[in-house]
């Protein structure tokens, strides 16, 4: 089955949060990470989403873009977290 994934910043997009990551030294950025079936499900979440910080708060992001979001975590953190949504 596809996944289709979606961001929402916490407080802005330069807010982090979380520990270091040891061997990268980045950190989080802060934010909700979300796993959707379909675009239109994504879409109606994004469009739903409120619109504190402009209309990118909340966002669509490829898998890549999300492990991105998440420097902090290493590899094996982010697959569990992906898995378990």
């Amino acid at each position: 089955m596809k996944k289709f994934y979606g961001f929402e910043y916490a407080d802005g997009r330069n807010t982090t949060s979380g520990e270091v990551n040891t061997r990268t030294g980045r950190m989080n950025r802060a934010g909700w990470a979300m796993v959707f079936s379909s675009q239109a499900a994504r879409r109606d979440w994004i469009d739903e989403g409120p619109q504190k910080y402009g209309d990118d708060q909340r966002v669509s992001v490829s898998r890549r873009k999300l492990r991105a979001l998440c420097a902090g975590m290493d590899l094996m953190e982010f697959d569990e977290m992906i898995n378990y949504m």
